[in-house]
This record gives structure tokens, C-alpha cells and sequence, in this order.
């Protein structure tokens, strides 16, 4: 897996491109937030085969708070992945 810097555009190619239309429903707030996401240094997103599999940051709220979050394409189960804490 390579990580790149978050593009929001990685969301909207999970969203549309890997991911039923209930969870597109489901997610759908993901779609209308992506932007604000960007937060360099922050957010990453994960690339096998070309395709994005996950995208995951901290978004900082105000100074020394932010708030966790992760979207997964449905082919993130299929890898071999392991997350730890920094």
C-alpha cells in the first residue's frame, strides 16, 4: 500500500466507485464534508493497485482538539492491513 496526502477527491472514488447504493446513501455525508477534510500533514489515504482503499485524518477542530475519522472502500477487507497508533 502507498499513502498519499488526502485528496477529496479519494472519498468521492470510494463513494461512487466501490460502495453499494444503500452504503452511498449511508456514507452520503462523507461526499457533502470531503473537502473540508483536507488537513495537510493530517490526512492520508491509502492506494493499492491504483485504487484508493481508504482514506483516514484528524480534523482539527480548534487548537489541541480534533476529531478521527476513516472511510473505507469495500475492498479494504481484501488487503492485509495493520493500524497502529503513532
Amino acid at each position: 500500500m502507498r499513502l498519499v496526502d488526502y485528496n477529496p477527491e479519494h472519498i468521492r472514488s470510494i463513494l461512487d466507485g466501490n460502495m453499494a447504493s444503500l452504503a452511498r446513501k449511508s456514507f452520503g455525508i462523507a461526499d457533502d464534508i470531503a473537502d473540508d477534510l483536507v488537513a495537510p500533514g493530517l490526512s492520508f489515504s491509502g492506494i493499492v493497485d491504483g485504487y484508493v482503499i481508504a482514506s483516514a485524518g484528524i480534523k482539527p477542530l480548534w487548537k489541541g482538539v480534533g476529531e478521527g475519522w476513516f472511510v473505507a472502500s469495500i475492498i479494504c477487507p481484501r488487503k492485509n492491513l495493520a493500524l497502529s497508533s503513532l
